[in-house]
């Protein structure tokens, strides 16, 4: 009788712990590495959009110097 309860226990030591640990494992490092990816993703945005800015400024900036002396020459 205490036979199959002794087979039972150790077939949940031996394969539902480990199972439920590496599934649980497993879920936790993909939602770390989504949660890094965003992380990354979003930190990226504020020296991108500062590059784009600073770009347009330098362009504008030589535009106006290269086309203020254009009418003179006429």
């Amino acid at each position: 009788n205490d036979g199959w309860i002794m087979n039972l226990v150790l077939g949940v030591m031996y394969i539902l712990f480990p199972l439920s640990w590496f599934g649980m494992m497993g879920w936790t490092g993909v939602h770390l590495g989504n949660f890094a990816t965003q992380i990354v993703g979003d930190g990226a945005k504020l020296p991108q959009t500062a590059g784009n800015e600073g770009g347009k400024q330098i362009k504008d900036a030589a535009v106006s110097v290269i086309t203020k002396g254009k009418g003179k020459l006429k």
